[in-house]
Order: structure tokens, then sequence, then C-alpha cells
């Protein structure tokens, strides 16, 4: 439930709204003018939203919050390398590597190239069930032993993940890995549990420069508005719920 009004509330859900309400009212005559203001809300939203300029402007502050690791990093005295689940599923007649998604993907590459700086390090995978665990086959596929991988594959989402943390292992050092737009809520879960973790972002968007059609409406600039405010909101509702 919760993740069906998530995807509700972020600009493209308004979009989705305004166009069934308008498409639901415009065959009826006294509500046609109505319809009309509906359709034309929706083209206004993705106007806005959808626009590069509007897109960094939303998810740049999130994502400067913690800059990126310097190359090579430095993880001395680090054993744990925690990784947010992004989404992932088994599909055998897919290649294990596009059975994640984009951010899954990014957070797990990022993982993978911290273990092969610091020897001995293990990565814990957090989140959500298959996802965790389709991600933790994709590691050992890319060839990180399986004995350097654990999954927590019942944690719910990052504040579940954050205290199955701390009931495991209270004194781990760790380095965090998320995607950058989402390392603030992820960190502020974390300290909220006494867990002092190196962030390390990754999958960054606003950082890079746009280019001339960015300054249109494009359909990537709003799933950048999307990310933005589903964060927005998150942390508004954890912080409502005691939870940063």
């Amino acid at each position: 439930m919760i993740d069906v009004l998530g995807s509700l509330l972020v600009p493209s859900g308004w979009i989705a709204l305004l166009l069934a309400l308008s498409l639901a009212l415009f065959p009826i005559p006294r509500f046609r003018r109505l319809a009309r203001r509906g359709l034309l809300s929706a083209a206004l939203v993705y106007g806005v939203f959808g626009l590069g300029p509007v897109a960094h402007a939303l998810l740049g502050p999130l994502e400067r919050a913690y800059p990126p690791l310097p190359n090579p990093p430095n993880l001395d005295g680090v054993d744990t390398i925690v990784v947010l689940t992004g989404y992932a599923a088994r599909n055998p007649a897919m290649p294990p590597t596009d059975q994640l998604n984009v951010s899954s993907a990014y957070r797990l590459m990022h993982a993978l190239w911290m273990s092969t700086r610091q020897a001995g390090s293990r990565i814990l995978i957090s989140g959500g069930g298959e996802s965790a665990r389709v991600m933790g086959e994709v590691a050992v596929i890319m060839g990180l032993p399986a004995e350097r991988v654990t999954l927590d594959d019942t944690a719910v989402d990052t504040g579940d993940s954050a205290k199955h943390l701390r009931q495991r292992d209270s004194d781990a050092s760790c380095v965090l890995v998320t995607s950058a737009g989402h390392m603030p809520r992820a960190m502020g879960v974390f300290k909220r549990q006494g867990i002092q973790c190196i962030p390390a972002p990754t999958e960054f968007y606003s950082t890079y420069p746009m280019g001339f059609f960015d300054y249109l409406p494009s359909p990537r600039n709003l799933v950048l508005s999307d990310l933005a405010v589903h964060e927005y909101l998150g942390i508004a509702w954890y912080r409502l719920r005691g939870r940063l």
C-alpha cells in the first residue's frame, strides 16, 4: 500500500492521476471543461518537472550531501561493506547481470570495486527478499568469494537494514553503499541506530553537465524529478516516524 501511495505522490503519479480523471470525466458534458483543465494541468506538470534545470535543482542537494569516495578509497579498518538493494528479480532467460535494475547494478558494482581495495572485507547485501539473493548471486558470479557475501534478505526498508546491522554487529566498521540521492536518508537512519558508516554514494545524475536537449521537457528528466520528490517525501515520513 505504501509503495502504491508513494508512486502516486511523485510528479509522474500526478500526471497519471490527472490523465485518468480527465479521461473519465471527458465523456460527461457538464464535466468536460474540468476534464480539459485536468489535461492542461497534466501537461503543465510534465512541462515543469520534465525540465533538466528543475530535475537537477531538486536532485542536486541530495546528491551533493555526501561526496564520492576518492580513487583509490581509504578503507583502513573497514570490515563490512553494506549495500542497500534496489530491485532485482531472477529470470533464467536473461544473463545474471540483466536481472538487476540500474540502481542495484550501480550499487553492487561500487561495492565490488571497494572490495578489491580492502582484502578480507565482507559485503553485506541488505533489503527485500529476492533482490538481496539475486544481487548476492551476481556478486559471486563476478568473482567475489561466496564466504565474503552475507545477505540480510528480511529487511523491508532502509530502517530495517540499519536496525538489523546493529542487532547483528553493533561494533561493525562499515562503508554504506547506496544511490547518491538516497544517501542522506540512509545515513540519517544508520546514525539514528548508532552506527557510524563511511558514506560511499554511487549512481550520480545531477553532477553531469546538461546538454541542449536537457532544457526541454523529457521523460528522463521526469524520472530524476520523481527520484528527488520520492526522497524528500521519504525523509519527511521517516522524520514523522522518529526514524531519523
